[in-house]
């Protein structure tokens, strides 16, 4: 009683060419519009144009023929140009009154034309003309750019868009105005002019993130053009020609302006003008907002500028998703009024007059404050993943670095050993933790569930997976050793499956990528047996475990020493070092001259272990940073460990001390787990 349905085939227009409307997120709706007696098409595109799509009256293979889209039109009360407007009012034609230029999600650039003033002593304007552009010796073309299958950070979905924005200097001082801009691509150009005919052109020194403005302006007063625009951290910075980008910009602490912090699809996004706001001959700079934030240039100290966030200049909020503010002087009195794109493709109007005004206190910058002293000496920073969670405790944490950001995981549930325990995942976005998800539980079958334990992360180089080792079982002497894998930089994992027997993965810390850049070593450790360590070796292909595991050790006895947990050190002369967990009170030692085929015999070390994890990392410069729990185990074999310290090495022999992490009494802080980014900051 159901209909069957062929498969889906895509429709033509008469040139025999699928058939296509400008931008991506169409609405097609079928009605016999003229009344004809076929089905056309009325179709919605993404920035709120409709198309009547005609139907020929022919068909081909079996499908209905259509004449190519036709958009609908009719006299405008507003300005209006696409979605996401990007304004840039400059005299363009030379008549001497300002026009609008202005672009949008399409990708595309229009001039919306000054046509003189009207009744309300505002412009009226031509309906928008489209910007046409060629490659040198190339012939000219309706300029537009499209992100394509792979030009977004955001992925295919967003191929027909370009998201433009720009700024219109005269770049070659020759009197002709030219345009820079930037778009999904995160590359600045400059649209030349070059006898009347833009000519495209790239700029060197032309860092930065998608969709943000790059401002053309002498903005150091220097005789040349600069840019101001984000780099590519987020930070505002000055782009001057054969030079790296300069973050002259900070705020009232002395800070760099830091407008963006977050990554990927969240980075950029800043649309900026620069302009002296005040009158007071310093150029200030506007920001998108609800309208336009103001950070106004107060002063000069030890050579960077200081930009102070004022506040919105109109009280009325017209950006929806964003806005993208610049200014003008249409009515030429000398004073700049706000010009603001809004994500409904409008272009709105408020008097500089009319904006809001704010006090004298309100405008100066403050004195910096001073900083507190830091806890030891390069301490950054510290914040939380969560402050919330559906779990009660957490363990055994593990971070490592994707080309997206950080990310974290550890074992959380009632408590250690509890069936509920599962392995929690967050990821940092540049900005902010995600909220924490569970993405491996120990679920065997419906009524039967162990506990999971131990997650540790590592990323391989290149576009390799994201991988996830942890383990499941009633207990350390009885469990086994899973993994899955994320494609997406730790937002989401899959594809998980069970270790071969007795092959656990990296037990506790994280694994290194030997010398050939293929193999991954993995330390591990056995507890049903006395507590022993081992090594597990797997070829990496694409990233992911390849080929057969091999097992290594254990390299001590239960006699010797009851040590688990290693962790790697690297030294300089290619030999592998490991420091780990005991009972005996000490951090035990091992090394290997030969990638992890063979171990030296286990000693001590002059570090004290309460009986708890350590944790190495081996820094760019070739010293070694320990993380560790600096107390004994006490007469129990079992220490306490409400003392966290840090302490650095040249050998991997002699420590010394750094400074206290954490140290509170009847606390625990343990299982720590670190890494050295490639910004060349340590993360624990």
């Amino acid at each position: 009683t159901s209909p069957n349905y062929a498969a889906g085939q895509k429709l033509n227009g008469r040139d025999g060419l699928p058939l296509t409307m400008d931008l991506q997120m169409i609405t097609p709706t079928a009605v016999d519009w003229d009344a004809d007696g076929d089905i056309d098409l009325v179709v919605g595109d993404e920035d709120g144009r409709v198309a009547l799509v005609e139907h020929t009256g022919s068909t081909a293979d079996g499908a209905p023929v259509f004449e190519s889209p036709k958009y609908f039109q009719q006299q405008a009360d507003t300005l209006k140009f696409g979605a996401l407007a990007t304004p840039f009012a400059c005299d363009w034609d030379g008549d001497g009154d300002q026009d609008i230029l202005c672009g949008n999600t399409a990708g595309q650039i229009g001039v919306f034309q000054n046509q003189g003033l009207g009744d309300d002593k505002l412009p009226k304007w031509s309906a928008p003309e489209l910007l046409s552009a060629r490659a040198p010796g190339g012939e000219s073309r309706p300029f537009r750019i499209m992100a394509g299958p792979s030009g977004s950070v955001q992925g295919p979905c967003e191929a027909k868009w370009g998201y433009t924005t720009f700024s219109v200097p005269d770049w070659d001082d020759d009197d002709d105005l030219d345009i820079v801009y930037n778009s999904i691509l995160g590359r600045i150009g400059l649209l030349r002019k070059e006898d009347g005919v833009l000519v495209e052109h790239s700029i060197d020194s032309s860092q930065t993130q998608w969709r943000t403005t790059p401002f053309a302006i002498d903005f150091n007063f220097d005789g040349t053009m600069d840019v101001v625009a984000l780099d590519s951290e987020g930070f505002l910075a000055l782009h001057s020609i054969g030079k790296d980008p300069e973050r002259i910009f900070v705020d009232e602490d002395n800070q760099p302006l830091r407008l963006n912090s977050k990554s990927c699809g969240g980075s950029g996004r800043v649309k900026l003008a620069v302009v002296d706001w005040d009158g007071d001959s310093r150029l200030d700079v506007l920001v998108n907002s609800q309208n336009a934030t103001w950070y106004r240039n107060c002063e000069d100290r030890d050579g960077k500028v200081v930009l102070k966030k004022i506040g919105n200049l109109a009280r009325r909020n017209v950006a929806g998703h964003t806005s993208s503010p610049a200014v003008c002087d249409f009515d030429g009195d000398d004073k700049p009024d706000l010009l603001v794109g809004a994500e409904d493709g409008r272009i709105y109007h408020i008097k500089h007059d009319d904006c809001i005004t704010y006090t004298t206190d309100q405008l100066q910058a403050r004195p910096a404050s001073s900083k507190p002293e830091p806890k030891f000496p390069g301490f950054v920073s510290e914040d939380f993943v969560f402050t919330k969670a559906s779990f009660p405790e957490c363990h055994a944490s593990s971070i490592c670095e994707t080309s997206r950001g950080l990310v974290v995981t550890w074992f959380g549930g009632t408590e250690e050993k509890n069936k509920d325990v599962g392995v929690w995942v967050s990821y940092h976005n540049g900005n902010d933790w995600s909220r924490p998800t569970e993405w491996a539980n120990g679920i065997q079958y419906e009524g039967h569930r162990h506990p999971c334990w131990n997650p540790v992360l590592f990323q391989p180089p290149g576009d390799a997976p994201t991988l996830l080792f942890f383990k499941v079982g009633p207990s350390p002497d009885t469990w086994w050793g899973e993994m899955m894998v994320s494609y997406d930089r730790g937002r989401t994992f899959r594809d998980r499956r069970r270790l071969p027997e007795k092959i656990d993965g990296p037990v506790r810390c994280k694994p290194i990528l030997l010398d050939d850049g293929k193999t991954l070593l993995c330390g591990s450790s056995t507890e049903y047996d006395g507590w022993t360590v081992h090594f597990e070796k797997i070829r990496l292909d694409d990233g992911q475990p390849v080929e057969n595991w091999r097992r290594i050790g254990p390299i001590n006895t239960k006699k010797e020493f009851g040590a688990i947990q290693p962790s790697f050190l690297q030294h300089a002369d290619g030999r592998i070092q490991v420091l780990c967990r005991t009972r005996e009170s000490v951090v035990s030692t091992s090394y290997s001259d030969d990638q992890g085929e063979t171990w030296s015999k286990m000693e001590e070390t002059n570090l004290p272990n309460p009986n708890s994890g350590v944790d190495v990392v081996t820094l760019k410069d070739g010293r070694h940073l320990l993380i560790y729990n600096h107390l004994g185990s006490g007469r129990t074999g079992w220490g306490r460990r409400g003392l966290l310290n840090l302490a650095i090495s040249e050998d991997g022999l002699q420590w010394r001390k750094v400074g206290v992490l954490e140290m509170e009494e009847r606390a625990e802080f343990s299982y720590p787990a670190s890494i050295q980014s490639d910004d060349g900051l340590v993360h624990i």
